[in-house]
């Protein structure tokens, strides 16, 4: 018998979600039914589109009862149930023999099959062919021995239930899992399942379990049985390795790990645990220390605390499965090499944040990230390797890169990360310089295709001279206070000049640099030029005739010849970030964004359609040169007052009248006469925050939008032509 169940149903937007749950199904059989088939469409989500949408689907609970299934004398006749997708199934056959389960399924229970004195069957054989359960199977106690196939797609059991079942043989071609078992004290689970079959709950001490050719995983506890994985791959977990008297773990033929979730182990020295030759720590109560002799690969999941791996043979390589939540420590048995390679792999389907790893005595480290899914992500790694001479990343997901007192570095290479255009934000590698000159004077840094962001070292002690190249994807550079050599790459790349300024920079220890020069142009600007636009107190080395094209050097609050003449070099730069001090950059022929910083500021976009973002922490009043037409005024985005996305509005003082996402235009002689810089604030309502002079190009900020007291001029717009500004020239950012 085989019902067909209805259609999915339409809903309307905006309607209650609906769930269409099939109709129950109970079939009774006959003297002439042996066998039963119930199929019922696949359990499928609601869908909302525009307009109308479909229906989750549930299936309907089932129900098969044998003619005979009350009788304590007359034999069952149905020896066969099929069951694609159901809810609660019942089945009643003192008959059965075979049990087909496939689809989506809740609970079946099979648990009471008939009522013959003396039973039939002690023997039931399960099929499953892409079958999914969500609750228990459960099995008459009059069987004993439960042969389970896997066939189609892979095959879960949430619990298999019968608690005097001693013998469960899996046997197919697609994976088992059996994720919580009832059975007999002494039950045998023999897997001859070519794929592997998987019991996530521990088994009792008193079970074994025999495996075969597949790739088998169970959890132990302290076992008095001799467990024998067989061939493949195998897993064991174990929840301690002071195993039960009479028992074993033999991993048998292929790679194989074993689980360490316990609070320290030293498994190298227990001749009852052997033929691992990969060690993972995971797990609720997985911390301690970890003796690593004999194994090749070293695993970690999620763990209970801080966890190290001891007595590391040099060349055994580390995979992270799991956010561990913990500290992992990977100690040589030897430290004494020159040349130690620590290969770390960190495998997920979701991002992964590694923790801290602390390698003492390696001196290359090679990170390589795996996502397992389809969707892009940037894994987490803080690294402790003070030895660590050389980083490499490679890998198809992003790094969030932390390095913690690795002051020997010479090279960063993480050009191996690759990955589509799309997902260069998840593709991002982030990497800061800690290496010291007395380590190596010279330090080499190259990103992937991400939107990396890529620091030189930035300290008097660490001002090494970096050769910096973004790679693909749209970066964020900064050179720190070395004489550097910067190529953002392909992408549009942002030049961070935070980390050039400081004191006693390029080790000269001659005087504090106040501000950056940053020559995006082709033409160099001379000394003269700069020190005048700096009103005098301020400018460059009194040593440095100009700032060539494609250079930067450092503005200093004194002029002397003593001071650092040493300039960047910067190629594929689109983007400038300014510091807190007095700045003066030129953009290039390309659309720059220049985003000044704090300090009084002189910034000129070049010939590009460019965005000028003002700063408005403080009265800092930077000049800017708008050369094209097309170049934007960058305003700070303010909630419901100035909204990214949002087109602006030009008004008069005139027009008294207020709203968001509106600037004011207007000379200076009608802003202060209608007290937008002081007096009456009862026009604005607190929503406008900018005011521009368009006949003097002076741009002021109110915070408050109130426009009397904390008013501030935030910069010069010139030539002084802010009057035909139009909307066009106005970006929230």
């Amino acid at each position: 018998m085989a019902p067909t169940a209805a259609a999915a149903t339409a809903i309307k937007v905006g309607a209650i979600t609906a769930t269409y749950t099939q109709g129950a199904v109970t079939v009774t059989g006959t003297a002439d039914t042996t066998a039963v088939t119930i199929n019922q469409s696949a359990a499928a989500a609601a869908v909302v589109t525009a307009g109308a949408g479909t229906a989750a689907i549930v299936a309907g609970a089932t129900t098969v009862n044998d003619v005979n299934r009350a009788s304590a004398t007359a034999a069952g006749k149905i020896t066969t149930v099929t069951l694609n997708n159901s809810g609660a199934a019942t089945v009643n056959s003192g008959a059965l023999t075979t049990l087909n389960l496939g689809g989506t399924l809740t609970t079946v229970d099979a648990g009471t099959l008939g009522a013959l004195t003396t039973p039939a069957n002690t023997a039931l054989t399960v099929n499953l062919t892409g079958a999914v359960s969500t609750g228990a199977l459960t099995v008459d106690t009059d069987i004993t021995t439960i042969n389970i196939t896997g066939a189609g797609t892979a095959n879960t059991i949430a619990s298999l239930v019968d608690g005097s079942a001693t013998a469960v043989n899996v046997s197919g071609s697609v994976g088992v899992t059996i994720s919580a078992q009832t059975l007999a004290s002494a039950a045998v689970i023999t897997s001859t399942n070519t794929a592997g079959t998987t019991l996530t709950s521990a088994l009792a001490t008193t079970q074994q379990f025999v495996g075969g050719a597949g790739a088998d995983s169970v959890s132990l506890a302290a076992t008095t049985k001799a467990i024998n994985m067989g061939d493949g791959n195998d897993v064991v977990t174990i929840s301690t390795e002071t195993l039960g008297t009479g028992g074993t773990i033999n991993g048998g033929a292929g790679t194989n790990t074993i689980v360490a979730n316990t609070n320290a182990s030293t498994l190298s020295g227990n001749s009852n645990i052997t033929n691992f030759t990969t060690l993972r720590v995971a797990g609720a109560a997985a911390q301690g220390a970890h003796n690593a002799t004999g194994f090749t690969a070293l695993e970690v999941g999620s763990l209970a605390g801080a966890q190290s791996f001891t007595n590391v043979a040099a060349g055994t390589t580390l995979k992270y499965l799991a956010a561990p939540g913990q500290t992992t420590a990977y100690t040589l048995a030897n430290a004494t090499g020159t040349s130690d390679v620590l290969n770390v792999t960190i495998s997920s389907a979701a991002a992964v944040d590694a923790g801290t790893l602390t390698a003492a005595g390696i001196e290359t480290v090679n990170i390589t990230t795996t996502d397992t899914n389809t969707t892009a992500q940037q894994d987490t790694l803080a690294l402790v390797a003070v030895d660590a001479t050389r980083i490499t990343v490679t890998g198809n997901a992003g790094l969030a890169y932390t390095n913690n007192g690795n002051v020997k570095v010479a090279t960063f290479d993480a050009s191996g990360v690759t990955g589509a255009a799309a997902d260069a934000a998840s593709l991002a590698v982030t990497y800061t310089s800690v290496t010291t000159t007395a380590n190596s004077a010279t330090t080499t840094i190259t990103g992937g295709s991400g939107n990396d962001s890529l620091t030189g070292g930035s300290a008097a002690t660490t001002n090494t001279a970096d050769t910096i190249n973004g790679g693909a994807g749209n970066d964020s550079i900064d050179g720190g206070t070395g004489a550097d050599v910067i190529d953002g790459g392909t992408g549009t790349n942002t030049l961070l000049t935070a980390g050039m300024i400081g004191t006693d920079i390029e080790g000269l220890n001659s005087g504090t640099s106040t501000g950056v020069v940053v020559n995006l142009g082709t033409t160099a600007i001379t000394a003269a030029t700069i020190n005048t636009a700096l009103t005098g107190t301020v400018g460059i080395s009194a040593a440095l005739a100009s700032v060539a094209a494609g250079k930067t050097a450092l503005v200093y609050a004194t002029q002397s010849a003593l001071f650092s003449t040493v300039q960047d070099t910067i190629t594929n730069i689109q983007n400038v970030t300014g510091t807190t001090g007095a700045d003066y950059i030129v953009g290039s022929a390309a659309a720059n964004v220049i985003t000044g910083g704090a300090g009084v500021d002189i910034i000129n976009g070049g010939a590009g359609a460019d965005t000028i973002v003002l700063h408005t922490g403080a009265a800092n009043n930077d000049t800017i040169t708008f050369v094209a037409a097309d170049d934007l005024l960058g305003l700070s985005a303010i909630a419901n007052d100035l909204v990214v996305g949002t087109a602006l509005t030009i008004q008069t003082v005139a027009a008294n009248a207020s709203a968001a996402n509106r600037v004011i235009v207007d000379t200076i002689a009608n802003l202060g006469a209608a007290g937008v810089t002081i007096g009456d604030q009862s026009a604005y309502a607190n929503d406008i925050h900018y005011a521009i002079a368009s006949d003097t190009g002076a741009v002021f900020y109110d915070a408050d939008g109130n426009w009397t007291a904390g008013v501030i001029a935030v910069g010069t717009i010139t030539p002084a032509a802010a009057g035909a500004l139009t909307v066009a020239n106005f970006i929230v950012v």
